[in-house]
């Protein structure tokens, strides 16, 4: 009964504006029951929707490529939740940005950057299990990602870190 009134707060569409309504308030809205939520995005930069996740006991499967824009600070943090899986890419081709919790997704073009879920103009649809017939279509795509990805560990994370100091953010 929770999830159902939870999900029923949610936007069709997310555009990031106070008319369209933020990306990161879908975090917030899509659950208020513990379950599993599969988040892929190649730029990842804040923690703030994972946690949203976790604090409401979902266990999160995240996929991020690793790249000059993702942080290792964000991904070092939430290899610290042991509510949270990590598997990253480093193919520029991996580029989805596919939001599954629960019974819903978002599917749009916001990354988890501060700026992908709060201040650029994004647009992202809403799909619910029992309305979308292709909602199980996002699911087997996200277990394709998940399935060719590489996993995230605290040695392949302290090589990433010391490559992105010699790196850093480019200029644009």
């Amino acid at each position: 009964m929770g999830e159902k009134l939870a999900v029923a707060t949610l936007r069709d569409t997310y555009g990031n504006t106070a008319a369209t309504g933020y990306t990161i308030n879908w975090f917030s809205h899509c659950t208020s029951v513990a379950c599993d939520a599969y988040l892929a995005s190649p730029f990842f930069t804040t923690e703030e929707p994972i946690e949203l996740l976790t604090k409401r006991g979902c266990t999160v499967y995240l996929l991020v490529r690793l790249c000059s824009t993702t942080t290792p600070a964000a991904l070092r943090k939430v290899l610290k939740n042991p509510l949270v899986r990590v598997r990253y890419y480093t193919d520029r081709g991996f580029h989805a940005k596919l939001y599954i919790v629960g019974s819903v997704a978002l599917v749009g073009s916001a990354n988890l950057t501060d700026a992908g879920l709060k201040t650029n103009r994004e647009v992202s649809v809403v799909l619910r299990k029992d309305e979308d017939s292709g909602f199980g279509d996002l699911v087997s795509l996200y277990d394709m990602f998940w399935s060719s990805a590489e996993t995230l560990t605290l040695d392949i994370l302290a090589q990433y870190e010391q490559a992105f100091r010699l790196i850093g953010l480019p200029k644009e």
